[in-house]
């Protein structure tokens, strides 16, 4: 099975998988509720995050396949990890201290 087949899979039987899901966490969570309790405040952080993992690539559209391709692009991933990294803080840095003399 294709990424793209896999992908056109899950737009189509998406709500079977989310009761499923749903029906699953409740039932392996069910035994494990007082310890959930106990560390609510890193449950809720992990969640956070968990959604924000699931909902983003829906809302820009991200295609696997795309993504996938992009990967094996090494020069143009290590020229963006270096922009990303190195350049910009760099760029900031000069600016904030152009701009923001005193701090």
């Amino acid at each position: 099975m294709t990424i793209r087949a896999l992908q056109e899979h899950l737009n189509a039987r998406m709500l079977p998988y989310v009761v499923l899901a749903i029906a699953t966490g409740l039932v392996a969570g069910a035994p494990s509720a007082t310890w959930v309790r106990a560390h609510q405040g890193g449950m809720s952080h992990l969640t956070t995050m968990a959604v924000f993992l699931i909902i983003y690539p829906m809302m820009v559209k991200l295609r696997l396949e795309a993504l996938l391709q992009a990967g094996k692009n090494v020069k143009g991933l290590l020229l963006a990890t270096a922009f990303n990294f190195l350049w910009a803080p760099i760029v900031g840095l000069a600016l904030a201290r152009v701009f923001l003399p005193d701090h």
